[in-house]
């Protein structure tokens, strides 16, 4: 676990709290998207959720 950050750096990050890793940028070209993917198939719980939108909107992530 926390595996992300070395394979993904410019687009992973880590939540202290519960120690999980999230994407926090999305990947700008195919080296970063290659690099995200790799982060999420290292990842022992089967890689990242989908589910951004649903938690998110452009206001609070601003903030």
């Amino acid at each position: 676990m926390l595996d992300g950050r070395l394979i993904a750096p410019a687009n992973v990050l880590y939540e202290e709290e519960w120690g999980a890793e999230f994407v926090y940028r999305r990947p700008r070209d195919r080296t970063q998207t290659l690099a995200v993917l790799g982060a999420a198939a290292q990842d022992p719980h089967g890689g990242y959720p989908c589910d951004g939108d649903d938690h998110w909107t452009p206001e609070p992530a601003r903030a």
